[in-house]
This record gives C-alpha cells, sequence and structure tokens, in this order.
C-alpha cells in the first residue's frame, strides 16, 4: 500500500502535525490519487477548520513542495525557488533576516554565499564559521 503524508497547519502555517494515510483515504476507486481526497479526510477526522496540505519524502528541497514536512517547519507559498517562478513549499526555519531562499534548491543561504573552506590547519583545530548577522559576514571562531 502506497502511503500520503499530510501535514497539518496552524494559523501561521507552522508544521504542528504530520500523519500517514493510506490509498483508501487519497485515492478514487480506479486508483487515481488526489490531494483534496486526502485533506477531506483529514478534515473529517481531525475537525472542519484545521488546514492541511499533503508532503512528499523524497529528495531533501527538490521534491514537491521542497523538504518532507516537518513539526515546526513553514508552508510557504508563491517561493521563487526550485527552478520555476513561484512554488509552494515546506521551509525549515529561517536561520536569519538577510538568508534568502535557493534558487534551484529549498534551502537558505546567506546573501553572500556560503562559509569559505577551512584549512586543513583549521579543522584539525576544531575551528568553524559562523554566521554574523550583524555585519553580513561569516566569522571563524574557535571552538
Amino acid at each position: 500500500m502506497e502511503k500520503h503524508y499530510f501535514a497539518q497547519l496552524d494559523v501561521n502555517n507552522q508544521v504542528i502535525r504530520v500523519i500517514v494515510l493510506g490509498n483508501r483515504q487519497c485515492c478514487y476507486a480506479d486508483g487515481e490519487h488526489d490531494e483534496k481526497l486526502g485533506i477531506e479526510y483529514c478534515k473529517n477526522t481531525y475537525g472542519q477548520d484545521t488546514i492541511w496540505v499533503e508532503t512528499y519524502r523524497g529528495f531533501p528541497g527538490h521534491g514537491p513542495k521542497g523538504h518532507h514536512a516537518g513539526i515546526g517547519m513553514t508552508y510557504m507559498t508563491g517561493v521563487q525557488t526550485l527552478g520555476v517562478g513561484s512554488t509552494d513549499v515546506f521551509m525549515r526555519t529561517k536561520p536569519y533576516n538577510s538568508w534568502v531562499v535557493g534558487i534551484n534548491t529549498a534551502e537558505w543561504y546567506s546573501p553572500i554565499g556560503s562559509a569559505p573552506e577551512l584549512s586543513e590547519e583549521e579543522a584539525s583545530q576544531r575551528k568553524y564559521y559562523d554566521w554574523d548577522e550583524d555585519n553580513q559576514t561569516w566569522i571563524l571562531i574557535d571552538s
């Protein structure tokens, strides 16, 4: 039996629950899948005033609707990512106000790109880069 995953959202589009449904709740008799059937089942089970969206397992950040939904994630609509002009995605919490969604992935990126590579010496000393939001730069941290 195929599994179908549905995320319950609060009024701020935060994921508060993820459930698994089978074909019986999400498909017509001929086997055709329809997200609306799953949402109807969820509303009948958990309350008509609840908000539900289907989520998909797949490659992180690259599947339909971005990441597979998890508790605390945000469902964002009209995001310019995944190589299309506008899509709806589940996103992890935005780490910093200045960070933006990647064009080809449903991931957050600093406005200046990835952290610099550590040298072998820095890595052996357990140093790492952290984002400095006030100065909009990566800073090297001694652990």
